[in-house]
């Protein structure tokens, strides 16, 4: 595969890496020669994702499987270290994944869930690897969500996103003088586990019939895929990409523009 500039050799750091997207980002990254920090709660399924990397070309010492929950400062601290003690002081770009969803409007012990994670754990996260960003020049990319964009029923997860999308704004502004770009994605539906997890479908054959429920919501006829989402987020932490920072990108297949 082409290597875009500015990525073979380079430290990510990648959350919520053990499925769905953030695997998908591993391994496309792991494809363009990058180095890896792969962070989730699930250390086995992390292996499965380190594996996949090796099969994309990375060598053994190229993906560095970091468990911890970023919910907890502890273990964003420990993430933080054990990534600058591998690879030698350096990160150079940081894509924050990790994120709970709900379909409900508000559920009182989901909304603290998902305030912990979505937005006190993506701040604190991106507050302890700004300095060691501003020392490689590198950037941050938010994996956000039309969400944000269109209201819904997904009110709590919505609120999030929103907060992740001035996030990204904001530090842009306070960044670019340091030289670190800061931008986000926005995807449509993607068929991952996700909507498994928030009670959306129980079995694989109700997962195919949401995703083929979800196609007519989606102006370009389809949903998307891990490609779409990790090509667009490759473009935007390379070199190509170098003028360009407080943008969010909807990788949605025409989603926002759709009635």
């Amino acid at each position: 595969m082409l290597k875009m500039p500015g990525l073979s050799g380079k430290v990510i750091l990648i959350t919520g890496a053990s499925d769905g997207i953030g695997r998908g980002l591993a391994t496309h990254f792991s494809s363009l020669g990058s180095r890896l920090v792969v962070n989730g709660r699930n250390k086995e399924r992390l292996e499965e994702t380190k594996n996949l990397c090796l099969a994309q070309g990375a060598s053994h010492n190229d993906v560095l499987i970091a468990t911890g929950d970023i919910s907890k400062k502890d273990d964003v601290d420990k993430v933080i270290d054990q990534t600058l003690n591998y690879f030698n002081g350096t990160l150079d770009v940081l894509i924050n994944n990790a994120g709970i969803y709900s379909a409900k409007l508000y559920d009182s012990a989901e909304f603290e869930k998902i305030v912990d994670t979505n937005i006190k754990g993506v701040t604190y996260l991106t507050h302890k690897a700004i300095p060691h960003l501003i020392k490689s020049k590198g950037n941050i990319i938010t994996i956000s969500s039309t969400s944000s964009l269109r209201p819904g029923s997904s009110m709590m997860y919505s609120m999030s996103k929103a907060a992740q999308d001035t996030m990204t704004k904001c530090l842009a502004l306070n960044l670019a003088p340091k030289g670190v770009r800061v931008n986000s994605v926005s995807p449509s539906v993607v068929p991952t586990d996700i909507f498994y997890k928030a009670g959306m479908c129980a079995t694989e054959e109700e997962h195919k019939q949401l995703m083929e429920d979800m196609v007519q919501i989606h102006p370009l006829g389809r949903v998307g895929t891990l490609e779409d989402i990790s090509k667009a987020v490759a473009f935007l932490a390379s070199d190509d990409a170098a003028f360009i920072t407080g943008v969010d990108l909807p990788v949605d297949g025409g989603r926002v523009l759709a009635k």
